[in-house]
């Protein structure tokens, strides 16, 4: 990857976390990935 696409990668990342802006989808994505929570009922399956 290109130096300028991975800064492009994450300013976007940044952009979804900014409070006025919040990407709630990637919000709960990330909480799960790093914590691995999931409910009693379902199954969270990550593709990268």
């Amino acid at each position: 990857m290109s130096l300028k696409k991975e800064n492009e990668f994450y300013l976007d990342r940044i952009k979804r976390l900014q409070p006025n802006t919040i990407d709630l989808d990637y919000l709960d994505e990330t909480f799960r990935k790093v914590t691995g929570f999931t409910s009693e009922n379902e199954t969270v399956i990550i593709i990268e």
